[in-house]
């Protein structure tokens, strides 16, 4: 029986960090009859990634101070968030038992027979601080070496990393591709994991939130620009109750705020709400496993979302994209058999791949 080492981002207290993990080990689980390990590695730019208070050493200290003092009211949120996902990894994550650091994580070579690095952003060198040890560079045999679904998070220049991508190559979306074909590398697009499991494999471990309304829900990670005005918009139209899962400090009109939700009670966020309102993708992933009438906001003024406008294209999703439109031109239904079709088929190419790789 194969022994099968993944490395993923699953200590950062994030949705689509743990269930981005927890999906690609049971699918693995799955396919290859055996039980995969989360390598339990320590990266300290992803652990600072998210810290609740933040020091830049390299400025003013008084000033940097000063930021922190809005973020005291944050504290008791953090701590129960921080709660759930550290119960949410110990009931669902097969992780090892030993933590490794960039250090000693070079003498479990030998313990694996394959390693796969992916999927989230694995490979934005900005979040890893540009740890190398997500190149797998701690394994001395490179035919143990893989990938799946890695991100880049956005466009980048790889030729400094050339001779790092000795190993097979499974990107999340076409973000970097150019760049890897000019380098002569070969490389496949799969799925993320949490495609890879259908709407009812997750049901069974999402949570009813204890929200007695039907209500609108609003999720974001990278900034919005126009997406609340919309989310108020229709609103008014629904008479339906909008609530924004944040730890945001901030106060928005007519939007109450909801924070401190485990991983399950996110998954019943999404399988229950009547609209859904995003600029996350996991947050539009989700939206479509449940067959959501959802709206994705691309563009907040400086920057793209490129990751979600690959997988809004691959599934010929791209009406559900918000920016520069009127709401009114997106309130229709989606041909949800037409996109669980889309989907299928890139569910199998992925499947595909990781058979191929495994079975070596």
């Amino acid at each position: 029986m194969n022994k099968i080492g993944i490395l993923t981002y699953h200590r950062a207290d994030g949705y689509g960090a743990v269930l981005q993990a927890y999906a690609l080990c049971k699918f693995i689980g799955h396919i290859s009859n055996t039980k995969p390990i989360i390598i339990d590695y320590q990266c300290e730019a992803i652990d600072d990634v998210h810290k609740l208070f933040q020091i830049n050493k390299n400025k003013n200290i008084f000033i940097e101070m000063c930021k922190l003092i809005p973020k005291l009211s944050q504290i008791p949120g953090k701590r129960k968030s921080t709660k759930t996902f550290t119960e949410f990894r110990k009931k669902y994550l097969p992780i090892s038992e030993e933590t490794y650091t960039k250090e000693s994580i070079r003498s479990i070579s030998d313990n694996f027979d394959h390693f796969i690095v992916g999927s989230d952003q694995t490979w934005n060198f900005e979040l890893s601080g540009l740890d190398k040890t997500y190149f797998l560079d701690f394994v001395l045999d490179s035919k143990k070496k893989n990938s799946y679904a890695a991100s880049f998070g956005f466009e980048k220049n790889f030729e400094q990393f050339k001779d790092e991508f000795l190993i097979l190559l499974s990107l999340r979306e076409t973000i970097g591709a150019r760049e890897l074909q000019e380098m002569g590398k070969s490389f496949v697009i799969s799925v993320d994991p949490t495609l890879l499991l259908d709407s009812q494999k997750w049901r069974q471990i999402a949570k009813k939130p204890k929200l007695k309304e039907k209500f609108i829900l609003i999720y974001t990670v990278l900034p919005p620009k126009n997406l609340f005005d919309f989310a108020r918009e229709l609103a008014k139209k629904t008479g339906l109750k909008i609530f924004y899962l944040t730890a945001s400090v901030r106060i928005y009109n007519g939007i109450k705020k909801i924070s401190g939700f485990s991983p399950e009670e996110f998954l019943g966020l999404f399988a229950n709400a009547e609209y859904i309102f995003t600029t996350s993708f996991h947050g539009t992933a989700f939206s479509i496993l449940f067959h959501k009438r959802f709206f994705v906001e691309l563009d907040n003024g400086k920057r793209h979302n490129d990751r979600v406008d690959n997988l809004l294209s691959t599934l010929n999703l791209h009406d559900r994209n918000l920016s520069g439109k009127a709401l009114a031109d997106y309130d229709h239904a989606v041909d949800w058999d037409s996109v669980d079709a889309k989907l299928e088929i890139e569910k199998q190419k992925s499947f595909k791949y990781l058979k191929s790789i495994l079975s070596e």
